[in-house]
């Protein structure tokens, strides 16, 4: 289970699932300065990847991808980031 709500993440085992449908398309950024994507744009990154390390920022959960991106998971959305330097040759 995963929610987020009221400032907090909430995660683990849960009595039950709760599924809300979101009322619009999540918000989907990229790149440090967080320029607009597609979903299906950080679909095309992440899906089929390993995690490999996970923070908890209290609004929202960071998770790294194969050493070589990081995936926000926000209650709006998502962001990916390159971690691979330099970035301007490996633009998302």
């Amino acid at each position: 289970m995963l929610r987020f709500g009221a400032g907090h993440i909430e995660f683990g085992h849960g009595p039950q699932t709760v599924q809300d449908t979101p009322s619009s398309p999540p918000r989907c950024c990229k790149n440090i300065e967080m320029e607009p994507c597609t979903l299906e744009f950080v679909r095309s990154i992440a899906v089929g990847t390993s995690i490999t390390s996970a923070g908890d920022f209290g609004t929202y959960l960071e998770v790294g991808l194969d050493q070589r991106y990081n995936l926000g998971l926000h209650e709006f959305g998502f962001h990916i980031v390159s971690t691979e330097n330099p970035l301007e040759e490996h633009k998302l």
